[in-house]
């Protein structure tokens, strides 16, 4: 299992944003069950479920491909922002990408860190819940919140009101 992010959510600071990656759905499983069945989280695993209010915001994602994922460290400072759209398929998904959403990107000169579809393999790790709905997730990093308010209506009507968009901060030890 590698950590790819952790983040505060600027819009809910009761919430904590993290990203993590396997090589493929049996290592996510061995991952997973190694961890949570293993002695750290069995003697601390009580204390740390206290301070948690939802852990069930879960979605399982794979790279678009012909697009981007995480490959590069923290470069630059500026808002991250990830916006969430409902898709029908991969194939509806990489167009609404390449034709709707990547030209708006480009306009608010945002740096585009990373693209996904949703994983639909089976979950190997049921005590996990994820959710189940197909969607495209964009990971861009902005200048400045301005940058992202200026274009915030043309990403909003692109979703006819079903966006999900989360303006995210690093922490100091997160790699993005």
């Amino acid at each position: 299992m590698r950590v790819i992010g952790q983040f505060y959510d600027l819009d809910r600071p009761d919430h904590f944003v993290w990203i993590r990656a396997f090589a493929d759905m049996q290592q996510r499983k061995a991952a997973l069950e190694k961890f949570y069945f293993g002695p750290v989280w069995q003697t601390h695993r009580e204390a740390a479920n206290a301070t948690m209010i939802d852990s069930d915001n879960v979605l399982l994602l794979k790279p678009v491909q012909g697009f981007s994922s995480f490959e590069r460290q923290k470069t630059a400072d500026g808002l991250l922002v990830v916006l969430v759209y409902p898709v029908a398929n991969l194939k509806s998904a990489t167009a609404f990408y390449a034709h709707q959403l990547e030209p708006i990107l480009q306009t608010a000169n945002a740096e585009i860190l990373a693209t996904y579809f949703t994983e639909s393999s089976h979950n190997t790790f049921p005590e996990l819940p994820v959710r189940t709905e197909a969607v495209f997730v964009c990971f861009a990093r902005f200048n400045n919140e301005s940058a992202f308010e200026s274009q915030r209506s043309r990403f909003e009507k692109l979703s006819s009101g079903t966006l999900e968009s989360l303006r995210l901060r690093s922490t100091l030890r997160s790699t993005l």
